[in-house]
């Protein structure tokens, strides 16, 4: 499940016509989806069946590595993350991990995540451009974000990006690690894709 937003006018909008994290949040619902890129509202594609069943069988396979070493929170796609200041940019990634040292303290926790996300997993569904993807990866990076997976639904593949290296790509062929955002986590790729 996504957060979800209506393209209205914020209350007290800021001189230059841009929204701020915290006006974004205080939007009315609808069913809609949005990220703030820059200050802009920018829709986001209403996800299908086949995309949450991914999204849960990641959550689910890093969970299970996660929470008994506590090593932090993992959380699904409808958790907003401020990647940028002034102008603002909030990102959903379809599952993410913070270690437990950089978790936002509890009273900060019932917006969006002023602290960025070590692992950040986009879930690439019809939809979605390569361009879009690639915009969301480099947002991801420059903000400190030290792992990226971009899950794709068509190749059955997942491509790892991280700031210091050419993105890799893995098949349902290979294994997946965590790298030194999760040690020791490994699993198959084709774990990710397990139907029901």
């Amino acid at each position: 499940m996504q957060q979800t937003a209506t393209l209205l006018a914020p209350a007290a909008p800021a001189p230059d016509g841009l929204l701020s994290a915290d006006e974004f949040m205080a939007l009315p619902l609808n069913l809609k989806l949005y990220e703030l890129v820059r200050g802009v509202l920018v829709e986001m594609p209403i996800t299908g069946y086949e995309h949450g069943e991914i999204e849960t069988n990641i959550i689910h396979l890093l969970v299970q590595h996660v929470r008994p070493r506590r090593l932090g929170q993992i959380t699904p796609g409808d958790v907003m993350f401020r990647l940028e200041r002034n102008p603002d940019t909030l990102r959903q990634p379809d599952v993410s991990f913070v270690q437990t040292d950089r978790l936002p303290p509890r009273e900060q926790r019932r917006s969006y995540s002023p602290v960025v996300p070590d692992l950040a997993v986009e879930i690439r569904s019809p939809s979605n451009t390569v361009r879009e993807l690639a915009e969301k990866v480099a947002d991801y990076l420059r903000a400190g974000v030290r792992l990226v997976w971009v899950v794709d639904l068509d190749t059955q593949t997942v491509t790892i990006h991280t700031p210091a290296a050419v993105p890799l790509t893995r098949s349902v062929h290979d294994e997946i690690t965590g790298g030194e955002v999760l040690p020791e986590f490994r699993c198959p790729v084709a774990a990710f894709f397990e139907r029901v």
